[in-house]
């Protein structure tokens, strides 16, 4: 049984050294208190019993002996002698699917994740609302596209080739506001160790995979923080290799040797591996996954419920299964060896790698967890890897890791004691995040949500359009546009066109997660010939000042409150909005049969701002196509547009029904491809 002892007075822990991009959404409005609570205290492994602890303001304002007279007017929870920890930080993921991961990682107690890699247009957005509270979900710290080699592993990363394309990415890495700089494998010693020190310079902790070029010693010596997946590990402690050998898979087969190796040996240079500071993030529970790929019986499991196909069609790529039966037979000596490590003093933090195969969300956290367990290490010590080791080395333990006065209440009540077994993880009570407090019914809602979501359902947008905008006219179509960046969501945008008196009304809501453009709200008042006579465009972040726009005798006139533009139309002018429904405004006003040209003034108003620009598109209707579409076959009218930026061409091909409505597009970037897709009608 773990030991207890009496309250020790409340610590106030350093300042950060990285603070969180947004301030957290607390819950103003209610003071609560938590009564007859064992708080687990992670930073000496014991338990403080029977306390009381006083939210106010989303914060921690007190901690007391239980039962005393609650302060007038607070929510009182009794606790019936549970267990509260700190809430869980992921310190590996790629938060692809949010619709998802949101409920499902806050259900199982994770309330801070550390995004280790995806399209930075894409994910600070998202780290933004999460932050802000504008999503269900835990916070989030980003890194933003990945520093690599040229060509890189991945298409979002920022590919380098030399020291001055790695500073290069680093800073623009830096001006768009990412939290940390991720470098990977493919990066060249000299490129990989001016991305480090740029990253240095611009104030930025460096963290990632230990390239193929340096030894992870030579890592920490240039200043990356962490190492992911135990890469450069075993060379520490096994003798040099040939050039050449160390290739992806190379690499990882040495781990095989390491049971041959002299023990004494192996300790000595762990102990120097520690003296080096660099964090290790194993993500074993990734390599257990990968292991499972070959499993007849995987799609049985019932976690696959979390699971969209599309993810699952992903896991099921050759290179997992080629690599499934190594990892069987590596596993047991990476535990053993997680095991060393930590006796030996190498610090370490739980992650996940969460969106790679067989790693379920918030699940993958507790079963990480259970592997550090396996591995020997004490539940006190791996709490401590998954709570304040994380956020002390992230600079936010002035918020999270630990139950103090002052700090966030973002903590999970337990019904078991965690320092007793892990297994406890698995009986979770009531989580808060910011002083939002979720009990268990909620919890089993938001997984239930989850498991809707990965099913391909719609949660929550039910009330598209209930913000004050009024819909005028019969409504003939309406439908919901799925947006896809890679693999990535990235965002949606959500329609309805009605039939007026004297044309047609489009309403148009545009939630991005991602790029340049705001989330917002237009309405275009369309005449007969379906072309914008009035519209209304307003951003729901920010400024949210409506801009009219009136369109009369060749000019735009658009007014912000005090604010007023006049635009002429150019010659072959359309004037359109921020929506991509709103091609059916362009392709009615071109008229184009298949295999007819044509170029056109884009007259647009809400990208990059409400002012109205005008930019030369060029547009080919091609053949017809039958494309499969919400069940069945549609015949569906394809065209071809492109125009030219001063980052580079773009390039869509988009499929429209007979009544133009937008049933897919692809959209082709210098910097990836979005996809575009419209719910089916119910």
């Amino acid at each position: 049984m773990a030991r207890t002892r009496p309250a020790p007075p409340a610590r106030r822990l350093a300042g950060a050294l990285i603070a969180l991009a947004c301030s957290a959404h607390v819950a103003l409005a209610q003071t609560q208190l938590v009564d007859h609570v064992n708080i687990v205290d992670v930073r000496v492994g014991e338990l403080v019993t029977d306390r009381a602890v006083l939210i106010r303001d989303g914060k921690v304002a007190a901690i007391f002996d239980a039962g005393r007279t609650p302060p007038e007017g607070a929510r009182v929870i009794n606790a019936e002698g549970g267990y509260l920890i700190p809430g869980l930080i992921d310190s590996h993921v790629h938060f692809v699917t949010p619709e998802i991961y949101g409920g499902a990682m806050l259900a199982n107690g994770v309330v801070l994740v550390r995004d280790m890699g995806s399209a930075t247009q894409t994910i600070l957005p998202l780290r933004d609302a999460l932050n802000a509270g504008e999503r269900l979900g835990p916070r989030m710290l980003a890194t933003g596209a990945i520093v690599d080699g040229d060509p890189p592993v991945w298409p979002f990363s920022e590919a380098c080739d030399s020291p001055e394309a790695a500073r290069a990415a680093v800073n623009k890495l830096a001006d768009a506001g990412v939290d940390l700089i991720k470098v990977y494998s493919k990066l060249d010693r000299e490129t990989y160790l001016a991305a480090i020190d740029q990253a240095g310079r611009r104030g930025l902790m460096a963290v990632g995979h230990v390239p193929e070029s340096v030894t992870i010693e030579e890592a920490a010596a240039a200043g990356q923080r962490t190492a992911e997946h135990l890469m450069g590990v075993p060379s520490v402690v096994l003798p040099p290799y040939e050039p050449g050998e160390n290739d992806r898979i190379g690499a990882r087969d040495r781990w095989e040797m390491i049971p041959e190796a002299d023990a004494a040996y192996i300790d000595a240079r762990l102990a120097e591996l520690a003296a080096t500071g660099i964090v290790q993030c194993p993500t074993l529970v990734v390599y257990e996954g990968i292991a499972r790929a070959d499993d007849e019986d995987r799609a049985q499991l019932e976690l696959m419920a979390y699971v969209p196909d599309a993810m699952v069609s992903f896991w099921e790529q050759p290179g997992y299964k080629a690599y499934a039966r190594a990892l069987d037979r590596r596993l047991p000596i990476m535990l053993d060896f997680l095991g060393r490590m930590h006796r030996a003093g190498v610090p370490m933090i739980v992650g996940t790698d969460l969106a790679n195969p067989y790693v379920f969300p918030g699940f993958g956290v507790h079963r990480e967890m259970e592997l550090f367990a396996d591995a020997g290490i004490p539940p006190a010590d791996v709490l401590r890897m998954a709570t304040l080791a994380p956020a002390e080395l992230f600079g936010v333990d002035d918020r999270f890791g630990s139950i103090e006065r002052g700090k966030e209440a973002s903590f999970v009540l337990l019904r078991d004691n965690p320092l007793d077994g892990l297994g406890a993880l698995g009986t979770i009570q009531g989580v808060w995040l910011a002083g939002d407090h979720h009990d268990r019914t909620a919890l089993d809602a938001m997984l239930d949500d989850a498991r809707r979501a990965a099913a391909g359902e719609q949660i929550g947008q039910a009330n598209e359009f209930d913000d004050g905008l009024e819909i005028e006219g019969e409504p003939i179509r309406d439908g919901r546009l799925a947006f896809t960046f890679g693999q990535w969501d990235a965002g949606h945008e959500s329609f309805v066109l009605t039939k007026t008196e004297t044309g047609h009304n489009l309403y148009a809501r545009f939630r991005p997660m991602g790029g340049m453009q705001q989330p917002s709200v237009t309405e275009y008042e369309l005449g007969e010939d379906m072309q914008v006579r009035r519209a209304r465009y307003r951003e729901l972040a920010g400024d949210t000042t409506e801009t009219t726009y009136v369109v009369a005798d060749g000019v735009v006139v658009a007014t912000r409150g005090e604010e007023r533009q006049e635009f002429t139309i150019p010659e072959g002018g359309i004037v359109t909005g921020p929506n991509n429904v709103a091609d059916m405004i362009v392709n009615t006003a071109l008229g184009l049969a298949p295999g007819e040209s044509a170029t056109y003034q884009s007259v647009a108003f809400g990208i990059g701002g409400w002012r109205v620009r005008a930019l030369p598109v060029q547009v080919t209707r091609l053949d017809d196509e039958t494309i499969e579409w919400g069940g069945g076959e549609v015949n569906a009218r394809v065209h071809e547009s492109s125009f030219e930026t001063e980052g580079g061409a773009f390039t869509t091909r988009a499929w429209t029904d007979a009544d133009g409505v937008l049933l897919r597009a692809v959209m082709t970037m210098p910097f990836g491809e979005l996809t575009m897709e419209l719910g089916p009608r119910e």
